[in-house]
């Protein structure tokens, strides 16, 4: 019986330890992703203030999907990165 119960805690631990997906930060960093792309667009083709104003939302929309994952650390926010990825 103690083998059941040291096998079930082990298990549990390994089983809570697998960082899970976090839909808030997946979309965050999809919005970095669109953010860099029409920021390069920009750039590279000039800005008018329609796109300016495209720009502008969708940075106030990022920083705010993003911010409670300012104060990670680098290892935190590339496991969160790899559970987006699967």
């Amino acid at each position: 019986m103690t083998k059941f119960f040291f096998t079930l805690l082990i298990f549990s631990l390994v089983l809570f330890s697998c960082t899970s997906k976090d839909d808030k930060f997946c979309r965050c960093l999809v919005l970095g992703k669109k953010l860099n792309d029409l920021s390069t667009k920009a750039l590279q083709k000039g800005v008018n203030e329609k796109k300016a104003a495209e720009i502008k939302k969708l940075a106030c929309e990022q920083k705010q999907e993003c911010k409670d994952y300012t104060a990670k650390s680098g290892e935190e926010l590339k496991q969160l990165q790899r559970a987006c990825d699967n």
